[in-house]
């Protein structure tokens, strides 16, 4: 029986996959926008959707330069500090080419709050 190769070659494969398929900084700027705005925007409003095109370019910007990623080489996640309350979370875990939101609804709102 040759089952040992056959599952350390497969093992080598998923291990190869994932880390060729690790998210980007960009991919968790991405994720982060659309949970945003998912939680801000209603979808019945026209006028909401002009302004989410408008204003998705410039949030996108400035989240990219307060967003550290983790990059753990088979998997990464995100950190965000923000500058007027101080508060840290870590709202992303991406593998595998997706990335998932982690944190809870209250953990984002205890995030913007000034205490």
């Amino acid at each position: 029986m040759k089952t040992k190769p056959i599952i350390v070659v497969t093992l080598a494969i998923v291990v190869l996959i994932a880390f060729i398929t690790n998210p980007k900084k960009s991919d968790h700027a991405d994720r982060i926008l659309n949970h945003v705005f998912e939680k801000t925007v209603s979808e019945d409003n026209e006028i909401s959707l002009l302004i989410d095109g408008m204003f998705t370019g410039f949030a996108r910007g400035a989240l990219e330069k307060r967003i550290i990623v983790n990059n753990y080489y088979l998997f990464s996640t995100s950190t965000i500090t923000s500058e007027r309350t101080g508060k840290t979370i870590q709202p992303t875990v991406g593998f595998f080419g997706q990335v998932f939101i982690v944190t809870s609804d209250e953990k984002w709102e205890n995030f913007s709050k000034v205490e």
